[in-house]
Formats: structure tokens, C-alpha cells, sequence
């Protein structure tokens, strides 16, 4: 019984950081209406081929939403609507991508070599040490894939175990995660 009950705890555990993931990759529902600013060393922007290259130093910002990485790359449609989003790091700082969910919880914090983000697809998949850090909480991977749609997390084993962190700090709940 005792064996049965710690196995239901950790898959409950395992269940919710998996919830908090799935919902925390969200930004606040204000951020859409923030002024949104880029800034980079350089840009190269081909509107005829709605194509985007940013060099050195990036920061987005655009309410609690935040990026820093060493390149980004963006690819629009016809309609100019975002196709494609790759931000990477430089080899000794990885892309970083933060927000707030809720006023009620902790940022969440992405890390990886580089993140892919395929708004059409719902898709975004962090590639090369990844991690997801909210809180204490943890999972981190070689690659961290995420559906926004289905709110689906998988990981991949490249050399790498996933390895996830739940905290013991009263906040394990369901309901502190929904």
C-alpha cells in the first residue's frame, strides 16, 4: 500500500509540472496589447521575401514576455504572418525566453542552444540542454518539444536523460497549477 501510494504521489507530481509547463509557456493576456521592442546589434529585413536576421546582443521585450539570445531568425507568410522563429545563443549563453503566466505564479523560464517556435504548427522545441525552470520546479532534457495546442510535453534522449525537479514547497497541488 505504502509502495502503491509514494508511485501515485510522484506520477501526480509528475502530471502537474507537466500541467505547469503545458499552461506557463503562456504569457499574460495583457503582453498582446504592450509595445513590443526589438533591439540587436544589427537587422537585416527582407520584406519581399518576409524574412528577418538579427545579430548580437537580442532583446525582446514586450510586457512580462522576454528574449535574449546572440541571433534570431524570422520567416513571415504572404500575409506576413509569423511562419517560423529561431532565437539561438552564442555557444556560452544559451537563448533565453521568459514570462509571466499569472500574477499569481513565478515567471517560467526556457533555456536551450537554440528554440524553435512554428506558431501554424503550434510548436515550439527547445534544442541543445534545454530546461523549463519555474520556481524550483524543473524538467530539463537535450530537447523539450511543446504543442501550445494540445498543451502536450515530450522530450528526446540524445545523450542526455530527462531529468525532472519537483519541489516539496506546499505549491504540489492541482489546483496551485491550474
Amino acid at each position: 500500500m505504502y509502495v502503491t501510494q509514494r508511485r501515485s504521489n510522484a506520477y501526480s507530481q509528475l502530471v502537474i509540472l507537466l500541467l505547469l509547463l503545458s499552461q506557463s509557456l503562456c504569457a499574460l493576456t495583457e503582453d498582446n496589447k504592450e509595445p513590443l521592442l526589438v533591439r540587436a546589434d544589427s537587422a537585416d529585413l527582407d520584406q519581399k521575401q518576409h524574412l528577418g536576421t538579427y545579430l548580437g546582443n537580442i532583446a525582446v521585450d514586450q510586457g512580462s514576455t522576454h528574449i535574449r539570445a546572440a541571433k534570431a531568425l524570422t520567416e513571415g507568410d504572404a500575409q506576413n504572418h509569423l511562419v517560423k522563429a529561431v532565437i539561438e545563443g552564442d555557444g556560452m549563453t544559451q537563448a533565453h525566453y521568459w514570462t509571466l503566466q499569472n500574477q499569481d505564479k513565478p515567471e517560467l523560464h526556457a533555456y536551450a542552444d537554440t528554440i524553435f517556435y512554428y506558431p501554424k504548427h503550434h510548436q515550439i522545441r527547445l534544442v541543445g540542454h534545454a530546461s523549463v525552470i519555474q520556481d524550483q520546479n524543473k524538467i530539463a532534457a537535450a530537447t523539450i518539444c511543446y504543442d501550445t495546442l494540445t498543451q502536450r510535453v515530450t522530450t528526446s534522449f540524445q545523450g542526455e536523460q530527462t531529468t525532472i525537479s519537483i519541489q516539496p514547497n506546499g505549491n504540489n497541488s492541482l489546483e496551485a497549477h491550474l
